[in-house]
């Protein structure tokens, strides 16, 4: 369990260091920009769709789920040995609702057509804690799928 939670804390943290990287990014490119003397410019950051997008979000961070999976691409639903777990109320949130509780740690694998054993290869770990969400929930499988479109890569989100 004291692993577990590290991990959990770890995949946390790095979430924030890769979100503070990107702001961090986006203050030097607006600095950059009235540096080089185009602040009296106006330049839009978010188009109107975007901008929709955003203030929704804002206001609810679950409300724009993209429930559409990327299209061509094959996927397996794979439970690796020695890596089941059990959702159990009250340690596992998920144990509250009817397809949360019980044996859990089934993956997600997601190729692109023609992926080789040369194709890149990514593991998405969501996350949760072990108490919240699996590959099959909260958008984690279209995550998962666009991510393996995009990068032709072939991506694992575990559980």
């Amino acid at each position: 369990p004291f692993l577990l939670n590290l991990w959990s804390v770890l995949a946390c943290c790095a979430s924030v260091i890769v979100m503070s990287a990107a702001l961090a990014l986006v203050s030097l490119f607006r600095a950059l920009i009235t540096q080089a003397g185009a602040a009296t410019q106006n330049v839009t950051y978010f188009g109107d769709v975007a901008q929709l997008c955003r203030d929704k979000l804002l206001q609810d961070s679950g409300c724009c789920l993209n429930q559409q999976l990327a299209p061509e691409l094959l996927r397996i639903n794979m439970s690796r040995p020695g890596t089941e777990w059990l959702c159990e109320a009250p340690t596992c949130h998920d144990a509250e609702r009817p397809s949360g509780a019980g044996i859990r740690g089934t993956d997600s694998l997601w190729w692109p057509k023609g992926a080789d054993c040369s194709s890149p290869r990514i593991v998405f770990v969501h996350g949760g804690s072990w108490m919240y969400g699996s590959p099959f929930e909260y958008g984690y499988d279209v995550l998962g799928s666009k991510l393996a479109a995009v990068t032709r890569a072939v991506v694992m989100v575990i559980d």
